[in-house]
């Protein structure tokens, strides 16, 4: 209060909230009988005499935090989000050229599928698999070569539309396989734009050296006798699952991931941060996309999706 006074601060207590990170409830706090759960006086944050609301999550530039930071609460949310840009782009896709739809898959759904990401990107794949579904409905709508239940030439149903041939014909409910359509136009999942963004901000924090509280966490390992570890991270040391879904947990091992697979192939760039950003961005992109469609020509596999296996 005092520091808010002495800099002429408003803060609205009506839009202020606190959220209190603790860890698992144990055995007593589990018990649900009001005769055996403990009881235990709760601290209250007050701000100018004003009691603050406790709240289970809330939003921060975007991006919800929930008190158990497993990011469910920004998921949930972030696929309400996307759906809404789907049925946008089917209401307008049909006054639009064709191709201009790369132009609307990043206007519309990709700038609120990546806001955000190296923050929450780091969660598993089990929860990333229902953006992962929105991602590729999407691809499908947009880019697909075959009809499904997106596409309102799907229901046309007038004889005066399709011949007798294709209205006896069998229909095919299977979906398009979307792996040849992210090769082809060169899209990375969800999964691939959490590396892409970890990748780039680290090497513009260790380029720019900014902002200075993060660039002195990112120590560069002791000298190696092996080339492929010269520039790699120190990887901080985390027991808790959770605390290595952290931005400088996760940078790092991505960081140290692509260092040493570039560097064995004889084409490492990262000890000359001189070259521009947007250059780097590129060739961690193109990486990226190399390993995202290695493999099996249609089907996903896990070395796709998951940089954590190689």
């Amino acid at each position: 209060n005092l520091y808010m006074l002495s800099n002429q601060v408003h803060i609205n207590i009506e839009k202020c909230v606190y959220i209190h990170f603790r860890p698992k409830l144990n055995h007593n706090e589990q018990k649900t009988c009001a005769r055996t759960k403990i009881i235990a006086d709760e601290n209250h944050i007050f701000l100018n005499n004003n009691k603050l609301k406790k709240t289970n999550m809330a939003r921060y530039l975007g991006i919800i935090i929930d008190e158990n930071l497993n990011w469910e609460g920004h998921l949930e949310h972030l696929e309400q989000k996307l759906n809404s840009s789907i049925i946008t782009i089917k209401r307008i896709k049909k006054f639009i050229p064709q191709e201009h739809f790369n132009k609307l898959y990043h206007s519309l759904f990709a700038s609120h599928l990546t806001y955000g990401i190296s923050a929450w990107g780091a969660v598993s794949n089990d929860k990333l698999k229902n953006i992962f579904h929105i991602q590729k409905r999407c691809i499908r709508l947009l880019f697909g070569k075959k009809l499904n239940f997106d596409h309102a030439e799907y229901y046309k149903t007038c004889a005066r539309t399709r011949s007798i041939d294709e209205y006896l014909a069998p229909k095919e409910y299977v979906l398009e396989h979307t792996k040849p359509l992210f090769t082809e136009l060169k899209l990375l999942t969800v999964h691939n734009l959490h590396n892409l963004y970890l990748l780039n901000e680290i090497f513009k924090i260790k380029k720019y050296r900014y902002p200075i509280s993060l660039y002195t966490l990112l120590k560069n390992s002791p000298e190696s006798t092996r080339c492929c570890q010269k520039n790699n991270i120190v990887i901080p040391h985390y027991k808790l699952k959770m605390s290595r879904q952290q931005f400088l947990y996760c940078g790092s091992s991505v960081w140290n991931k692509f260092n040493n697979k570039t560097a064995s192939a004889g084409s490492n760039f990262l000890s000359d941060l001189s070259i521009s950003s947007c250059i780097a961005k590129h060739r961690f992109q193109k990486f990226l996309l190399g390993l995202q469609s290695s493999g099996h020509s249609e089907l996903w596999e896990d070395k796709n999706l998951n940089f954590e296996i190689l």
